[in-house]
């Protein structure tokens, strides 16, 4: 079991979109205080998060250091909407120098779920941007496609790597609701 309070350190630069920071933290889970402060600072934006659910999945709530924190927003589309409160979770993780993966898809899928029987998804999955540069490296993001200012990828879930930590006997956790 890995402590929630552990902190790893990396200094690179990476850009998505408008956004830079040159330090990123990685840390040992949801207790963390460093996460918590940017939990915190994110539920400051409720307001943009009417009518939209927030989950948080992924890397955090399981047993590893993860180097960035998924969020995902569902709920009705509504562009605006959707971007504002994407760039709300954005910006304060550049702020709290926690990598933020946020995307919207219209309902949420869980490795949780599938595991005990449930079904995968397919869907378009919404981002704010297609620029990611790590330490000066243009990622390759031409499969995305702009709409509504927004970038849409399609995606099928469960992932490669969701299916080979399955095979080794993992068990994911469930994601958690913020609203």
């Amino acid at each position: 079991m890995i402590d929630h309070n552990s902190t790893e350190v990396w200094k690179g630069e990476i850009t998505y979109g408008p956004y830079t920071n040159d330090v990123w933290y990685s840390v040992g889970g949801w207790n963390h205080p460093r996460f918590q402060a940017y939990l915190n600072d994110v539920k400051g934006c409720y307001n943009l998060f009417r009518g939209l659910n927030l989950y948080v999945t992924g890397g955090l709530l399981e047993d590893w250091h993860s180097w960035d924190i998924d969020w995902v927003i569902t709920g009705h589309y509504d562009p605006l909407k959707i971007q504002m409160a994407m760039h709300c979770i954005v910006d304060r993780g550049f702020h709290h120098k926690l990598y933020p993966d946020v995307h919207y898809s219209q309902r949420l899928y869980s490795n949780y779920d599938w595991q005990r029987g449930g079904p995968g998804y397919e869907d378009w999955f919404y981002e704010i941007s297609n620029t990611f540069i790590r330490e000066g490296v243009k990622a390759d993001m031409s499969f995305m496609e702009p709409v509504d200012g927004m970038y849409r990828r399609w995606l099928s879930m469960p992932g490669e790597k969701n299916l080979q930590k399955h095979e080794e006997g993992y068990k994911y956790k469930q994601p958690v609701q913020i609203f």
